[in-house]
């Protein structure tokens, strides 16, 4: 029950602050709360995204690692491990809208 609060704590701490970590140039690097609605599980997540802009023919296309865990505590203790490819749309102040093709690894400790 004392993990189940600190994860909660923690989960509340990172909707309110927001979720984009630091950001250097056009790199980001974010962590998010996750909650899974099949499982009923808490987790936490971190991302990051590379543009690569050093070849023309991908300009406005970026990289995104990522990484995310489902605790103990929950009835399913699993990770999942994945990159994404993103091809930037449209962009309007702070908000990007883009296609997105996804790999992930789904690894289970228990189910």
């Amino acid at each position: 029950m004392k993990f189940q609060k600190l994860f909660f704590s923690l989960f509340l701490f990172m909707i309110l602050s927001g979720t984009n970590g630091f950001s250097q140039d056009n790199i980001g690097v974010g962590g998010a709360a996750l909650y899974n609605l099949q499982t009923k599980s808490f987790g936490l997540g971190v991302r990051a995204e590379y543009p690569i802009e050093q070849i023309k023919l991908l300009e406005g296309v970026s990289v995104s690692p990522q990484f995310a865990y489902y605790p103990w505590f929950n009835n399913i203790h699993e990770f999942y491990l994945g990159a994404s490819a993103h091809l930037g749309l449209y962009k309007y102040r702070k908000w990007k809208l883009y296609g997105l093709a996804n790999l992930s690894f789904n690894g289970w400790f228990n189910y």
